[in-house]
């Protein structure tokens, strides 16, 4: 299953590991982050270390799945990747991080 958007990220992505990581931290910085930081902040706090905590776990699964293409994650349904890694990133936007 191709996600909506794949080719863009899969794109950026590709640029980051050729060595160009501009367009991956450009996107973040100036899109995604801005976007979500204070809705974070205010619910939860510490949105500065939350938000980048949660990335990991969704530049990874963008990385392994639509770049490399790694089986059996390359397969799995979007809703069979929300069940198992929606609990890690909520865990990481809104439970208790280690101080």
């Amino acid at each position: 299953m191709v996600l909506p958007g794949a080719a863009g990220l899969e794109a950026s992505f590709r640029s980051a590991i050729a060595g160009d990581e501009s367009l991956v931290r450009d996107m973040l910085q100036g899109l995604v982050l801005p976007e979500l930081h204070d809705r974070v902040e205010q619910a939860f706090g510490d949105a500065d270390r939350r938000l980048p905590l949660a990335f990991t776990q969704i530049a990874g699964v963008i990385l392994l799945r639509q770049v490399i293409r790694l089986e059996p994650l390359a397969r799995l349904s979007i809703d069979e990747m929300v069940a198992a890694l929606g609990p890690n990133v909520d865990r990481l936007l809104t439970g208790p991080l280690p101080d």
